[in-house]
């Protein structure tokens, strides 16, 4: 064989025949070919998929750099591309968040999950055997159509799906299903599509909203949405609410790009409004008659002659995979009037004014999460909402700007730029005003970042005493904050919930404070995802509790644990949730950080074992009673509240830009 492969061409060949990620049977299933060696040299003709779990394509598209314009499966070999994602339904940085050791197998984490099978790899349940095997015994499977379901409302995805897009289209639907009205998924799907028939069978193994039809269904309300949007948060209940007025025929959401970024806020002509712009700016869009609507996402009812952009409402809808046709067409308001509505001069130049008592001033908000839903995920979205609401009741005008979208074609329009700095720094903007804001990650700052900005904030005053020493740095120490409309003493009484309570995700990783509750014996309850691995079904009481329930949950609790990560710890940077859980008057056990005790009291004591646990939870008395932690969370509400935060941050801009 060796002599063979000299002869026939070498390296490339090679490195196929000898990977065991060349499945041979799966290859042979497609193209009746047995030999090892053929079936490598066919492939790199122009042949089959080398692994039912690699799909070029899905590499190509979300890794392009990584893929390069060679064979994409030579290349994910060659260059142990292995943190990549692959294929659409194995969640590679999920599977290695839960076994960070199979970035080193020989073969990556697909290697390893053949070995080991764990069902973290993927949203839904594949069986026994293993997601490979479920796809190729899902694919060759005849189609099946579903009988329609009588319903008021219906999400309709059809026009010939990509069937990678359609997961992303259905993953994401089913992610914003607690926050959705009630409604039918119809998959419109082509008889001879078994790869789009497998996606959707997958999808309704975790959503039983969805039914696959062969044609359009028939309801009051249909939502038709086109393959590869990703919807964002609360998408479906405004539009709705819009068509329930009665005074529109059909009503879009405002459509986002790949940063997050607008598409399109209504169209006219060739026009989309507010393309380029951040979401904020489509706030007025609401009240407009708009003359066309884009087909990316469109909800229709009713006769009117009128249609709507309703501002509460965002889907993702990448430019370069989901093209943006004309959804309907209506008389409507001008392009001119459609501007003013959103605040801007009729040549598009954001209408504000410098002279006002404070100064109104254009705040760009960068936070480091992800555009979409998976950026909701991200405490960094809810931090920069709650700053953004404080700033607004200041009389500041606000904008946010997810990850990708923090260097925009439009930011000439910004006077201050706000990195909440988290994985990514800002690249300053000549000629306006540029802070960071760090509050986590404090490692990944170098002193060259932070000489070009213009002021710098750290959420740990000994992280911002070191700065100052070692490189002479303009540092301020400025912690987290809570929101006390969301978090206060009134939302319950206490010892009604609870007893060891603890609300947030596993990381898929042991998170020492929660791990040593459970070992200990203690009565606990969790709220977050990833815990099966690590808890017993009985301690689990969700995936989810919504932030609105949380300030209560916190409250009626007997006792809330709190844990940092060991760079948080080691920075001093204590978590928003230690901010927010005293604001509710709780009892809080945290492990130490320095600062924990000065700033909250007796109302959060340190434990470092499962014994110091069981000690705090046996004698509440060291929590003080309720009236000291009501007067704790009353100093939290006005010493921490993210209202003091923007009033500090408005108060030294003005004073930076007045001395400039």
């Amino acid at each position: 064989m060796k002599r063979l492969l000299r002869r026939s061409g070498g390296e490339v060949e090679r490195l196929l025949v000898d990977s065991p990620l060349f499945d041979l049977e799966w290859y042979a299933a497609q193209t009746g070919i047995t030999d090892r060696v053929e079936a490598v040299r066919h492939y790199l003709s122009g042949g089959g998929s080398p692994n039912p779990l690699f799909d070029g394509a899905t590499f190509r598209l979300l890794h392009p750099v990584k893929a390069g314009a060679d064979d994409p499966f030579v290349a994910y070999l060659r260059g142990r591309h292995f943190d990549a994602q692959v294929h659409p339904m194995f969640e590679t940085a999920r599977y290695l968040s839960a076994h960070p050791d199979a970035l080193d197998h020989p073969e990556g984490p697909i290697g390893h999950y053949l070995g080991h099978l764990d069902p973290v790899a993927c949203d839904f349940d594949p069986g026994p055997e293993g997601l490979g095997t479920w796809w190729r015994s899902a694919i060759g499977q005849a189609a099946a159509i579903d009988e329609p379901v009588q319903t008021d409302v219906v999400v309709q995805i059809s026009a010939s799906p990509d069937w990678r897009e359609l997961w992303w289209t259905l993953r994401a639907l089913r992610w914003q299903r607690a926050n959705d009205p009630e409604c039918a998924i119809s998959v419109v799907l082509d008889d001879d599509d078994r790869f789009a028939h497998a996606i959707a069978r997958a999808a309704q193994a975790i959503d039983d909203r969805i039914v696959v039809l062969a044609q359009r269904p028939d309801a009051p309300t249909v939502i038709s949405l086109k393959v590869g949007t990703i919807v964002n948060r609360g998408w479906l209940r405004p539009l709705i609410e819009r068509l329930d007025r009665g005074d529109v025929r059909a009503v879009a959401p405002v459509v986002l790009d790949e940063r997050g970024v607008i598409r399109s806020a209504g169209l006219w002509g060739d026009l989309h409004l507010l393309e380029g712009f951040p979401l904020d700016d489509a706030r007025g869009i609401g009240g407009v008659r708009v003359p066309g609507l884009g087909d990316v996402c469109l909800a229709r009812r009713g006769e009117s002659d009128s249609l709507a952009v309703e501002p509460r409402s965002s889907v993702l809808a990448h430019r370069k995979r989901v093209a943006l046709g004309i959804g309907d067409l209506a008389p409507g308001d001008s392009h001119q009037v459609a501007w003013q509505a959103c605040g801007f001069t009729n040549a598009g130049v954001p209408r504000l004014q410098v002279d006002e008592r404070p100064p109104r001033l254009r705040w760009a908000l960068k936070q480091c999460s992800p555009p979409g839903p998976r950026g909701w995920r991200w405490g960094d979205s809810h931090f920069a909402e709650l700053l953004a609401e404080q700033l607004r009741a200041l009389g500041q005008d606000v904008v946010i700007d997810a990850r990708p979208a923090f260097a925009r074609e439009t930011t000439e329009y910004d006077d201050v730029n706000l990195v909440l700095r988290g994985e990514k720094p800002l690249e300053p903007v000549p000629g306006k005003t540029n802070l960071a804001w760090v509050i986590y990650d404090a490692d990944q700052v170098t002193e060259s970042e932070l000489g070009g900005l213009d002021l710098v904030y750290v959420a740990s005053a000994s992280c911002a005493q070191r700065w100052r020493d070692e490189w002479s740095a303009d540092v301020v120490p400025l912690l987290q904050a809570t929101e006390p409309s969301r978090f206060h003493p009134d939302l319950a009484e206490p010892d009604t919930g609870a007893q060891v309570l603890f609300v947030g995700n596993s990381r898929q990783s042991v998170r020492p404070l929660v791990m040593a509750a459970a070992e200990a014996g203690l009565p606990l309850t969790v709220y977050g995802q990833d815990w099966e691995t690590y808890l017993p079904e009985s301690m689990i009481a969700g995936q989810h509790l919504a932030n609105e329930k949380v300030g209560a949950a916190y409250r009626a609790a007997s006792v809330v644990l709190c844990d940092h990560r060991d760079d948080m710890r080691a920075g001093g940077f204590m978590s928003n949730r230690l901010f927010d859980a005293v604001a509710a008057g709780a009892r809080v056990i945290s492990d130490d950080v320095p600062g924990i005790k000065e700033t909250f009291g007796d109302s959060v004591q340190i434990a470092r074992n499962g014994s110091d646990l069981r000690r705090l939870v046996s004698d509440l008395s060291v929590f003080g009673d309720d009236t000291a932690r009501r007067a704790a969370a009353a100093q939290v509400a006005k010493e921490h509240s993210f209202a003091a935060r923007a009033r500090t941050l408005l108060d030294d801009v003005i004073k930076l830009r007045r001395s400039s």
